[in-house]
């Protein structure tokens, strides 16, 4: 937890969470997260769009799976999917639903204070 921000992140499962099937675990994640920050790098996005060799980004592909689902059955309607750059220029790798959603662009501390309050609701 870091500035009263809970962070579920799929490097640091803890010992009961390694019991459950990779699967399960990210759609329990998902689904109880109030935000889900999708880090839209050029390799990401191609993990989405399943433009890598079979077996990479298996993972992202499943999650790119419930993302996509959750949009459709929200109607696009959810503020849920944050994507988040790391410098400007690089929106064409937010994923197609997502382009129109608010993205944060983590390059300076101001941004970073901006993606705060927006997680917290202030914003």
């Amino acid at each position: 937890m870091r500035d009263g921000i809970r962070v579920f992140f799929d490097l640091n499962r803890g010992g009961e969470e390694e019991k459950l099937p990779w699967p399960i675990w990210m759609d329990d994640k998902i689904e109880i997260a109030d935000h889900v920050l999708l880090i839209c790098t050029e390799l990401y996005w191609k993990k989405v769009r399943q433009m890598v060799g079979d077996g990479v980004g298996p993972g992202v592909c499943w999650e790119a799976n419930l993302i996509y689902n959750h949009l459709y059955v929200t109607r696009l309607n959810t503020a849920k999917f944050v994507p988040i750059l790391f410098s400007n220029g690089l929106a064409r790798f937010i994923p197609t639903p997502l382009k129109g959603a608010p993205h944060f662009v983590l390059d300076s501390d101001q941004a970073y204070g901006h993606l705060y309050a927006f997680l917290g609701g202030l914003f």
